[in-house]
């Protein structure tokens, strides 16, 4: 998940262009039977081809926001981050994380200290739900909920 908003910007280009793979094979196929044929020029076909990219540009703006992740999706994409509390969370405060402050309410009750460590473990709208992390003793021995 580390890396997963940086290749946010990058997902509605690769997925348009991916949506868009077919349709050039398709007019390829039939440029080069036009070809073939002697129905249309070199020149034409490549005409024909620099049209349909400039057509592939100017549709992609009208398009780039359906492709676009929602913000509950990145909301979701947060479920298992750690966060640092910032506030008290009474239940409600804020709790800081990936560089943002979020609104957050704690579903252990209440987390008075400001630095404790919490892990998403759901969001209602834009705000996270976080429970504390067990703090690991040495001598502990690993467990699930204290290695996420």
């Amino acid at each position: 998940m580390k890396h997963g908003f940086k290749l946010q910007k990058f997902q509605a280009p690769l997925v348009y262009t991916l949506l868009q793979i077919p349709g050039v094979l398709f007019l390829g196929v039939i440029l080069m039977f036009a070809l073939d044929r002697g129905w249309i020029s070199v020149f034409t076909a490549w005409l024909v081809i620099l049209a349909w990219i400039t057509k592939d540009m100017l549709v992609y703006r009208l398009y780039k926001k359906a492709l676009s992740p929602s913000p509950q999706n990145v909301i979701a994409m947060l479920h298992g981050s750690r966060a640092v509390v910032r506030t008290p969370l009474e239940p409600e405060g804020q709790v800081g994380l990936k560089g943002e402050i979020w609104r957050a309410k704690s579903l252990d009750g209440y987390i008075s200290e400001p630095g404790t460590i919490v892990v998403v473990e759901g969001n209602r709208g834009l705000t996270l739900e976080v429970k504390s992390v067990p703090p690991v003793r040495p001598g502990d021995k690993p467990t699930s909920s204290n290695l996420k």
